[in-house]
């Protein structure tokens, strides 16, 4: 059987859906492209990146630090996160489900541990009942991001 990479942003209609006929969808992704300028001075160039990078840290510009995979016997689980400041503002996750249950354990319990994490700003959360080896990967993919983040 084949693995497919899911984002887990919640339990929703797609994935109640796909839980009941037994289908596990594709993942979905957004990309966001900046436009770039071209100036014609090199030095004009290089102090305005200079000038935009200062502001960014001013203004608390965020940044997005990946985790290490997991691999769990219910398929392998991944964490990025958002980091603004000190604060983790959001956290995206990947899981490769192996099977119609393991799809049923992470889609179930990966939102769960996503929005305590976030309430707690750590990785040392309770795990979700009944998905003890999927929590166990999730916070291990966590804990790896925000040591890249400096968050512990």
């Amino acid at each position: 059987m084949t693995t497919k990479t899911l984002k887990l942003a919640g339990i929703g209609a797609t994935a109640v859906a796909a839980i009941g006929t037994g289908a596990v969808p594709a993942a979905s992704a957004s990309t966001t492209h900046k436009k770039t300028t071209h100036k014609k001075s090199t030095h004009h160039k290089a102090t305005q990146h200079k000038a935009k990078g200062k502001a960014n840290q001013k203004a608390g510009a965020s940044k997005v630090y990946a985790g290490s995979t997991a691999q769990t016997m219910w398929g392998p689980v991944g964490v990025k996160i958002t980091v603004a400041g000190k604060k983790m503002t959001a956290i995206a996750i990947s899981a490769g489900p192996h099977t119609q249950l393991s799809y049923q354990l992470q889609s179930q319990s990966l939102p769960i541990l996503r929005s305590e994490a976030l309430k707690s700003q750590s990785y040392k959360i309770n795990g979700v009942s009944g998905a003890t080896i999927t929590s166990m990967g999730f916070d291990q993919s966590l804990y790896s991001a925000m040591k890249k983040a400096h968050l512990v």
